[in-house]
């Protein structure tokens, strides 16, 4: 419905307000199609290295996302989304670059829409590190550390970023695939340097999914504090 909507264009059935309610419930479905598709691959990822991990930090991690795959991915969609936004626009931006129509004001545009992605990466990394930290908390700090050996705190910051990249990965990644799914096809004909346009797509995506597991730990990193706090509280409890 969203590539039939851009692709169409005048010629679509029922003029240009048929053409924005088809791109509109299109986006409804995409996101709800997003978020089941990237919750059942999270959910194979999860049980996949419940099993097969080489270490314990990652087995403890998978587990825990495996046991509660609802409660563990707080915060996926905004990740999600902030990726497809990143990767559509990445798409559209290629078909732009090589055909010499680069003006400032657009390139002011993608500046700002790339710091808005960032900041919703940031943003949705946090609710995943926090609610991976309330869910630690709740099972019980000892318990959760017991399984995996090694200095408490180390493997706590450890099965708290695995928990987080589990989740994290393979949300950025359905998220590229269904924004250039959709983003090529609408914007082909536009491509007047497909190979180089291709690199630069392949480029861009890529560095949105390295963004996405860079912000994770980053997330991990500044929420140690907060790890601490929630972990004395618990024990003083």
């Amino acid at each position: 419905m969203i590539v039939s909507g851009f692709s169409l264009k005048g010629h679509f059935p029922g003029g240009p307000y048929a053409v924005g309610l088809s791109i509109s419930i299109g986006a409804l479905l995409l996101v709800r199609g997003l978020v089941l598709i990237t919750s059942g691959l999270i959910r194979l990822v999860a049980r996949h290295y419940a099993h097969r991990a080489a270490t314990p930090q990652l087995r403890l991690a998978a587990r825990n996302v495996d046991a509660a795959p609802r409660r563990q991915t707080t915060g996926m969609p905004v990740m999600g989304f902030a990726v497809f936004m990143g990767a559509a626009v990445a798409a559209q931006q290629a078909a732009v670059v090589f055909r010499a129509s680069l003006t400032p004001s657009l390139t002011l545009t993608y500046l700002l829409i790339d710091i808005a992605v960032l900041s919703a990466l940031l943003i949705g990394s946090g609710v995943l590190i926090v609610n991976q930290v309330e869910g630690i908390v709740s099972q019980g700090y000892t318990h959760a550390t017991s399984e995996a050996g090694g200095n408490p705190d180390a493997v706590l910051d450890g099965v708290l970023i695995r928990q987080a990249l589990i989740i994290a990965l393979p949300a950025c990644m359905v998220a590229v695939l269904a924004a250039l799914a959709v983003m090529i096809p609408a914007v082909g004909d536009l491509y007047v340097h497909p190979l180089n346009s291709g690199i630069l797509i392949l480029v861009r995506t890529a560095v949105l999914t390295s963004l996405g597991a860079l912000a994770v730990m980053v997330a991990g990193q500044a929420l140690r504090p907060l790890v601490r706090d929630a972990i004395a509280e618990k024990i003083t409890k």
